[in-house]
Order: C-alpha cells, then structure tokens, then sequence
C-alpha cells in the first residue's frame, strides 16, 4: 500500500513539473574563480579612472594599471578582421581594395607600399640617347642569331607617382575597437595613416598618424564635417626603429577614450565621444614614405 502512495505522489510531482517547469535564475558556486575576476577588474578599472580623473597617481602607474586591465578583461571579444597576407594576395580574405598608388605583398615584410618621391632622373624625359639606340640595335641583331645571353630582369618594387597610395578594407567595425598592426618603416620620411571612416566617402571618422623622418610623432586626428581637428599628439618623438616590424595598438572603449601603444608601451591617450555610431570600414594612407604592414586585426564589442 505505501509503494502505491508513493508511485502517485511521484506521478502527481512528474505531471506538476511537466505542466509548469521551474524558472532558475543562472547560479554560480561561492567563490568561482570567473565571478571574482570580472568583479575584481570591474573595481580596478574604477579606481584607476578615478585616479586618472584626480590627477592621483603617476601617468606610469596609471598606464600599468591599464595594462593589467586589458590583460585580464576582454572588452573587445568580437574579431572583426585579422590579416596577415601570409597568402600573398591582399584581394581576398579579407578583401582589400587599392584606391591609388601602388600595393603590393612582399613575402618577407608583408603588405607594402613605396610612395616616396621618384628622383629628379627617373622624371626626366625618357627619349633614348644615341648610344642607348646603338646598343638596343645591336642587342636585337644579337638576338636574330641567337647569340645573346638572356638574363632575368631585376624587379624593383613599383612606386607610386603621385606621392599618396591609399587601400582600404570596405569592413564594419564597432565603434569602440582594439586595432593591432606590425608596421616597418623602409624609408624613414613621410606618415603612414589608419582611419576608422563612416560613410562612402570615407573621410568622417579618426586617423592614427604616424609620422617619420625630421618630425617623428604619433597624432590622432578627428574628421567630421565641421572639418579636421587633433584630438591628441605625443610630446616627445616616437620614431618606429627602420627596417624593424613594431608593433602597434590602437584602442577606443565605448566611454571615447584612446589609446596608441607602441612596443607595449601608452605613448598617446585621447578622449572624443563626437562619433557614436559603428565605423564603415578602414584604410591605410601611405604619404610619400615606404612602409610595410607584416599584420593587422580588428576586435570589437560587437
């Protein structure tokens, strides 16, 4: 008789449960590691801005807290894109496009681009002289019967002729973003630019700009359609070591402020909240230098 009271009670329990199912709020054991990290980060990053806003504590201590912070909290979780042209075609995944002067992927640097000015005798008139006639005459002969030699031309890399080479990645982005690039400077002259755009015309947004040769410095600039005004430059020069792959970061947070790391280390620090909505794409300006790119990714907050 007791197994049968209990067989019903058990059934009634079964139907109850199916007809109406519990409703739990997510839970997690005291003390999960998870919980008490985010919670930790959470009161660090409101210290450290409170002590930046007060003026409380030492820029380097400040920038180490930073640090910290970025590397124990992801604000950043979504990979917009990533590249590092190890593929050598720069056309697709993702797809660049050139928008003028000369790109190119060198397997040793990665995407790259000599928009430094042509010399003053490569823009001369290309009229043969006499004796250049006279040796093409005679290479042709040569070549009638055979008897020249035929060697592989040597391919130097293309430069642009209008000092500028611009390409971009027609990709959305978020508006508060972790750009990471791996640039070398070849020529020492000139400034290689990033700009996070809005819109076709690919001018609304912020531009990094990474200036070289007699006046080294990092600048952030902002674009919009009052015009283009600096939102912050470092003080000191920063010059990128020739030749050498440097990396850099470039981080905006959802509360506007910016940040430029160059070999892990806080050279620029901005705040600008005129853009709030999500970027069209980006692109990079080569004016009259020679740099490389070895890699490039985008991260978000999706």
């Amino acid at each position: 008789m007791t197994r049968i009271i209990v067989a019903s009670i058990l059934i009634c329990l079964a139907g109850t449960a199916s007809a109406q199912a519990p409703s739990y709020e997510p839970w997690r054991p005291a003390g999960d590691s998870t919980v008490a990290t985010e919670e930790l980060l959470r009161e660090l990053t409101a210290i450290t801005d409170a002590a930046e806003r007060d003026r409380a504590a030492s820029p380097g201590l400040l920038a180490d807290l930073r640090r910290l912070i970025a590397r124990y909290g992801n604000a950043w979780p979504v990979v917009w894109f990533s590249d590092d042209f190890a593929d050598g075609d720069f056309t697709r995944a993702p797809g660049w496009a050139v928008i003028t002067g000369h790109w190119a992927v060198d397997p040793a640097f990665g995407l790259s681009s000599d928009a430094r000015p042509m010399p003053a005798e490569s823009q001369a008139s290309t009229s043969p002289s006499p004796e250049q006639v006279a040796v093409d005459v005679i290479g042709a002969l040569l070549d009638q019967r055979g008897l020249r030699r035929v060697e592989q031309p040597t391919v130097e890399p293309a430069r642009s002729q209008t000092g500028e080479a611009i390409i971009e990645l027609p990709q959305p982005l978020s508006n508060s973003f972790s750009i990471a690039l791996n640039v070398a400077d070849h020529g020492e002259t000139g400034s290689l630019e990033a700009r996070v755009y809005q819109t076709s015309t690919r001018e609304p947004g912020y531009r990094l700009v990474i200036r070289s040769a007699a006046d080294p410095s990092v600048t952030l600039v902002r674009r919009s359609r009052s015009g283009a005004a600096i939102v912050g430059r470092t003080e000191a020069p920063v010059r990128l070591t020739p030749g050498v792959m440097t990396p850099i970061v470039w981080n905006r947070d959802r509360a506007g402020t910016m940040t430029v790391s160059i070999d892990s280390e806080i050279v620029l620090r901005a705040d600008d909240t005129l853009f709030g909505d999500r970027w069209d794409g980006f692109l990079l300006r080569n004016a009259g230098g020679s740099f490389a790119v070895g890699s490039i990714s985008a991260a978000g907050d999706g």
